[in-house]
């Protein structure tokens, strides 16, 4: 049986906030409109893969490509680079290559968006290169970028 209290209590009522009008309405686009951002140029793409592939054989430092990738980016090819280094190393390994860039295969997930990649093509080897860039101070930039 049931408590006296517990009866005479009056039921809970979870009161639900009313949606204001602040809730309702969407973003104010920023600048720049999203008709205003032009397609990243497939040369663009091609260039960013072949300089990034230079950063990581030893022949181009990453702060040569500063204003086109973020510092992360910058980061995460010197490391890259640094481990391809010691991999020359042991193996007595003295070569470089040159790369050729196959056509940019470029996707527009949103607006401000692109998701690209390119493959480069080496005497001995093929190389992927995967990248998204996003359109920041108008213009392109690569927020992430690594060699396959």
């Amino acid at each position: 049986m049931r408590s006296r209290a517990h009866q005479h209590s009056p039921p809970h009522r979870h009161r639900r906030p009313q949606p204001s009008e602040h809730h309702l309405q969407w973003p104010k686009p920023q600048d720049p409109v999203p008709d205003d951002i032009p397609e990243p140029p497939p040369r663009l793409v091609r260039n960013l893969a072949v300089r990034a592939f230079e950063i990581i054989d030893g022949t181009r430092t990453a702060a040569q490509l500063g204003p086109w990738i973020t510092p992360l980016v910058a980061r995460r090819l010197e490391r890259l680079r640094a481990m391809h280094e010691e991999r020359r190393r042991v193996l007595g390994d003295q070569r470089r290559s040159v790369p050729e860039a196959g056509p940019a295969h470029i996707t527009r997930p949103r607006p401000n968006v692109a998701e690209a990649s390119v493959t480069l093509h080496t005497a001995v080897r093929a190389y992927a290169v995967p990248m998204r860039l996003e359109y920041l101070r108008r213009r392109w930039i690569a927020t992430s970028l690594t060699v396959l």
